[in-house]
């Protein structure tokens, strides 16, 4: 692996991860009420603004705002946002997947934490700038 990083399995004191089959639907956290209502004072309808701050991450207006003009010619962009199914899994880049075992992580947990982690393509491209 290298001199920085030993793999050394589950520590004293740790707990495993549960398997993918019995992890529930996460709550979804409250939406950004700042973001929200700048959103719709700068003309989006509150079923758009709520969608773009749930897929963006729900951190801040301009984030939202960049993905609104990205998908307003979407067709669906007008529905309601869906949070994911309970006991539905999301599916992951193998991409992203393949890079991360790479660097030593195991694969089970890898596909868990990228099901979880909601990046768009905007925050996708800040993080790529590293």
């Amino acid at each position: 692996m290298g001199k920085y990083i030993a793999m050394k399995g589950l520590q004293p004191g740790e707990s495993a991860l549960p398997e993918d089959e019995a992890v529930a639907a996460p709550s979804l956290p409250p939406l950004n009420e700042g973001a929200f209502a700048q959103l719709q004072e700068m003309g989006f309808s509150a079923i758009r603004a709520e969608k773009a701050l749930r897929i963006t991450g729900n951190s801040d207006a301009d984030t939202a705002m960049q993905w609104l003009f990205e998908h307003m010619d979407d067709p669906d962009v007008d529905q309601p946002w869906q949070p994911p199914a309970a006991g539905s899994q999301a599916p992951v880049d193998t991409e992203k997947v393949s890079d991360l075992v790479s660097m030593g992580f195991a694969q089970n947990t890898v596909k868990r934490a990228l099901r979880e982690t909601v990046i768009s393509s905007v925050q996708s491209r800040l993080i790529a700038g590293w």
